[in-house]
């Protein structure tokens, strides 16, 4: 024995009266037996059939998760399409109001264009006169024939003087543009574009609120400056403004308008 080792060497000339000599043939069977059933269950044989069968396998759930990623996406597709498809159509529909609306406006702007062309011709004859006298059976004559307009006022140097129909409007006479800080811009572009424009959607002074349609009117008569309210209107008095003069920096203090049929200087008039 080696010293520390518990194991005993047996010397090669005696090995072969310790392992009978007919032992390893006796034992091959059992071995071939043991080594087939070891290569059997870690090294099972390959072969077509079960190479076709995991291919199968393999390829049908590729096939399956390839159809569910098809499906997700036509789903998804047709989602996003529908949603598209509905906007469009909320547009068209928005579209298309919008057109009736804007072309509602536009008759009820051509009438009403029309309708203060015939009273501005009225004032340009003789300085107002004749329509401040009877302006409320002109006005109202207006309104039965023509359908769009709610009410018609003149305002001379931008002052509602009168209203038709009056009910329902009296907080609005004596309102004064061109000393009311809220309005004083959109009346000075008004009469310096010397044209119809519209004004609004805005609040109204009597309530309400309402889209204007207002017409700068220049004749002869009129003086080349805006004169103080209660020089031409003594008890006037609105809760709107401060002061009976235009508001200062914005040259509201005087507007020469185009020479006349007969070569005269115009200048403002007031709004119709």
């Amino acid at each position: 024995m080696l010293p520390g080792s518990s194991r005993a060497v047996v010397p090669n000339d005696k090995l072969a009266a310790v392992v009978p000599a007919d032992s390893t043939a006796s034992s091959t069977p059992e071995v071939d037996r043991i080594l087939d059933s070891l290569e059997n269950n870690l090294f099972p044989r390959v072969t077509l059939r079960s190479i076709l069968s995991f291919s199968f396998r393999k390829l049908t759930t590729v096939f399956g998760s390839l159809v569910l990623a098809v499906s997700v996406a036509v789903a998804t597709w047709r989602s996003v399409h529908q949603h598209h498809v509905a906007v469009a159509e909320e547009r068209t529909e928005l579209y298309n109001n919008a057109f009736e609306v804007g072309d509602s406006l536009r008759r009820q702007v051509e009438t009403s264009a029309s309708s203060v062309y015939a009273l501005a011709a009225m004032v340009e004859v003789d300085g107002g006169t004749f329509l401040e006298a009877n302006f409320d059976k002109i006005a109202g004559t207006i309104l039965t024939k023509y359908r769009g307009i709610s009410n018609f006022d003149i305002a001379p140097f931008a002052v509602v003087k009168t209203k038709v129909p009056l009910e329902g409007n009296e907080a609005a006479v004596g309102h004064a543009m061109l000393s009311d800080h809220r309005r004083i811009e959109a009346t000075v572009t008004t009469i310096r574009a010397k044209k119809v424009l519209l004004d609004g959607p805005l609040k109204l002074i009597q309530g309400g609120s309402a889209v204007i349609a207002r017409y700068p009117v220049f004749t002869a008569f009129s003086p080349p400056q805006i004169p103080d309210i209660r020089t031409w209107w003594p008890d006037w008095d609105h809760f709107c403004c401060n002061t009976s003069l235009p508001l200062p920096g914005y040259g509201a203090e005087a507007f020469e308008g185009p020479v006349d049929s007969f070569g005269r200087k115009t200048y403002f008039y007031g709004l119709i």
